[in-house]
């Protein structure tokens, strides 16, 4: 007995389903990471290679920053290096203190000097 063809088009569309959810056309893979990316997908994520693939690459982006997110980082630290000496620079310099008792400052006020 022969299906008819909506019978047919019921099969083609449940095989259609079952793919959707494994098909992965990737070429030139090593066998042993398509074997760890298919027990990673059957284990954690159902057997959907699209969910696994995609959290795949959010745990990616997390620890690879992309675009110029890397640049504004680096950028945010020297900013805050720039502060910090400007802040250094503006305080008070401990040479304008008065010099210990029984001591002054030579006229440049770069040498300590013991009183006679």
């Amino acid at each position: 007995m022969e299906k008819s063809e909506e019978e047919i088009k019921q099969d083609m569309k449940k095989i259609q389903e079952r793919l959707r959810k494994t098909a992965l056309g990737i070429n030139f893979i090593q066998e042993k990471y398509k074997k760890r990316f298919v027990e990673l997908a059957q284990e954690e994520y159902g057997n959907d290679y699209g969910v696994t693939l995609k959290e795949l690459l959010k745990i990616y982006d997390g620890f690879y920053p992309k675009g110029t997110e890397e640049i504004d980082g680096k950028l945010n630290i020297l900013a805050n290096e720039i502060k910090e000496i400007k802040k250094r620079l503006d305080s008070p310099k401990e040479d304008k203190k008065d010099p210990p008792e029984g001591y002054i400052y030579s006229a440049d006020r770069s040498k300590l000097i013991r009183k006679s």
